[in-house]
């Protein structure tokens, strides 16, 4: 009888060490998942910021090429005016003489 008594506990002892191992292994998974959830997080968050910060460049782009197309047009009126300026200076030279 006394050698079943000895039995018994050595058993009990090794399921605790089973246990303890596996409790580990549950728990660094945990915190690896919760990791590559926050890495996840993080890349998101910085490619939401990149597109922002690209439709922010683009908006002043297109600002830009209005402003370009206001300046062009000015300058095409002004063309005009002067053009209309001078035929009529030639005009008024060729008449003169």
């Amino acid at each position: 009888m006394t050698s079943k008594k000895n039995k018994s506990p050595k058993k009990k002892k090794k399921i605790i060490k089973q246990k303890k191992p596996k409790k580990i292994g549950l728990l660094l998974n945990k915190v690896y998942d919760n990791f590559k959830k926050k890495q996840k997080k993080k890349e998101k968050r910085e490619i939401k910021f990149k597109e922002e910060q690209i439709k922010k460049e683009i908006e002043k782009i297109r600002l830009k090429e209005k402003e370009l197309k206001i300046k062009e047009e000015d300058l095409k009126k002004k063309m005009i005016f002067l053009k209309k300026k001078m035929k009529k200076l030639e005009k008024k030279i060729n008449n003169s003489n």
